[in-house]
């Protein structure tokens, strides 16, 4: 974003404005604009906006940081511009709406580029064995993911051959001496747990697969 337009980008998400006592979210927000207005033309992206601007009927709602927020934005300088990300746009309440007169709503991403965001996410995992025809049949199963779904998906699927191990009865060595878990009919294999195993150097993660 700062290359395309030539800006300073400070990028901030509502968590960070949280802390350990109540004046610290308000003092970040007046410090993320203070920043941006000194070095400007500047750009304020703040990501899971909805968070922070919920309906005030929220018993939870942090009012004050949302009122520093809003005083903020009010006084920005024209060469400052703020843009804020959400994917729950009926939780913002009008006052926030007020100042985002411009709204875009963005597609999901499609197929070609799902396919495109697994590949890179699966590049460099030793064992794989998913192939392209595999990844592209999951991509077309993944229709109306945003890509924080997909990202959430494919974390997920990264954590099933550590769980395999520690969920694992049974092991085997495979053709370079390493132990792989294998199934309880596996007549090369021996029947042991991860806390029972002497040398858990000698582990190697089963391939992560489509199944």
């Amino acid at each position: 974003m700062g290359e395309l337009t030539d800006c300073h980008v400070f990028s901030a998400c509502v968590s960070q404005f949280c802390g350990h006592y109540a004046s610290y979210g308000e003092r970040a927000v007046r410090d993320l604009f203070t920043r941006a207005v000194e070095q400007q033309p500047s750009i304020v992206f703040i990501d899971e906006i909805d968070s922070m601007c919920k309906d005030e009927s929220e018993s939870d709602y942090p009012r004050r940081i949302r009122v520093e927020l809003l005083v903020q934005m009010n006084f920005v300088d024209s060469r400052v511009a703020v843009i804020g990300a959400t994917n729950r746009p009926w939780d913002l309440d009008a006052a926030m709406l007020r100042r985002f007169p411009v709204r875009i709503m963005t597609k999901m991403p499609e197929q070609n580029v799902r396919l495109q965001f697994m590949k890179e996410a699966t590049k460099g995992v030793q064992p794989c064995v998913m192939s392209e025809e595999d990844l592209s049949l999951l991509a077309e199963l993944t229709a109306e993911y945003s890509f924080a779904d997909l990202k959430t998906l494919t974390q997920e699927a990264m954590i099933v051959p550590v769980r395999r191990i520690q969920s694992a009865r049974r092991f085997r060595k495979d053709a370079e001496g390493y132990l792989v878990p294998t199934t309880p009919d596996d007549p090369e294999g021996f029947d042991a747990t991860l806390e029972k195993l002497n040398d858990t150097s000698q582990l190697r993660l089963p391939a992560l697969t489509k199944v």
